[in-house]
């Protein structure tokens, strides 16, 4: 990778797309580097001091962009934040298929309970740009709602990313 584009620098400004045609690394490796990366850029403008704090569901939709931007297929992230609302961790737990994406509530969890969130922002795109949730996506949240009742974990809010906009599905009322 650093031969193909010099140095860090230029490595780490590389778009996910231009990274998934690198031999080896495919979509889901350069989605995920070029979150890290982004979040690298984050702490290196002095940010990693004060943790980012998630407001609504703007600020959850533009750190979400992050990861699932730019997909081709379905993704599902999830952010991790602790008591203040304060993100402790994005991660990426599904990619799927061009109008789908299974996700199971365990792999969701999973990162929940690893760094003790008290809470989630779930979140997944739609390839053909309309974020408006279908059955499926209602389903899931209600579903995921209930497992974070269980556990101890609330569900924040469950946005549908499409070009340009976003759908929060606290915002219609699902949650």
């Amino acid at each position: 990778m650093l031969a193909r584009f010099g140095d860090l620098r230029h490595l780490s400004r590389a778009e996910a797309s231009e990274l998934s045609r690198l031999e080896g690394v495919g979509l889901a490796r350069s989605t995920t580097l070029s979150a890290a990366f982004e979040l690298g850029r984050r702490a290196e403008q002095g940010e990693a001091e004060s943790l980012e704090l998630i407001e609504g569901p703007e600020s959850a939709a533009r750190l979400l962009r992050t990861v699932l931007g730019g997909l081709e297929q379905e993704g599902v992230a999830v952010l991790h934040l602790g008591a203040r609302h304060q993100v402790l961790r994005v991660q990426l737990v599904a990619l799927g298929t061009l109008n789908s994406a299974n996700v199971e509530a365990r792999e969701i969890f999973r990162g929940a309970i690893a760094v003790a969130s008290a809470a989630i922002v779930l979140g997944h795109n739609h390839p053909s740009g309309s974020p408006e949730p279908s059955q499926d996506d209602l389903r899931l949240t209600r579903r995921i709602a209930g497992c974070g009742e269980t556990l101890g974990v609330t569900l924040l809010d469950h946005l549908v990313l499409g070009e340009g906009s976003y759908v929060s599905l606290r915002e219609r009322g699902a949650l």
